[in-house]
């Protein structure tokens, strides 16, 4: 049973015998090749844990598809926290129930639906939601190059 506990999201990428140059995903046209998706996960997993994502606790992900998906989805495996997915089709009422219900502490949404999510937590509707991380250049609490960064600072 152990071993099955080693063999996380994060393990695949972290896997030796890859080879690094390799692309592992191309969106649109742009790309990331395995040694890139896997140095960008592990900032982004070290950065979560840096601004105090704990073993277990939910992180939500708010964005339409996008090349940094899969180095999100492979940062927040590697901190150990939740991912929680929510639909970018979602009205702002059922955001607020889902993030309410998933006890999410940290958002990563993208810059169209930031000023969403800050008119729900300036009405109060979402008290366990700590920190906004913004994926562009609008303003969270923080962004994700600053979040990527965190361990290098």
């Amino acid at each position: 049973m152990a071993r099955w506990d080693t063999l996380g999201l994060p393990y695949l990428a972290e896997r030796g015998g890859l080879d690094s140059e390799r692309k592992a995903v191309v969106f649109e046209d742009r790309s990331r090749t395995y040694g890139e998706l896997r140095d960008r996960a592990r900032r982004v997993g070290d950065g979560l844990i840096g601004i105090g994502i704990e073993p277990g606790d939910r992180v939500a992900v708010l964005s339409t598809n996008r090349l940094e998906y899969f180095e999100i989805e492979l940062g927040i495996s590697r901190s150990r926290g939740v991912m929680v997915p929510l639909n970018w089709r979602l009205r702002a009422g059922e955001l607020a129930t889902l993030l309410r219900r998933s006890g999410a502490s940290t958002i990563l949404v993208e810059d169209r639906f930031i000023a969403t999510i800050n008119e729900l937590r300036r009405t109060g509707e979402l008290p366990d939601l700590r920190t906004v991380v913004g994926l562009g250049e609008k303003s969270g609490d923080l962004g994700l190059k600053i979040v990527r960064n965190f361990v290098e600072s």
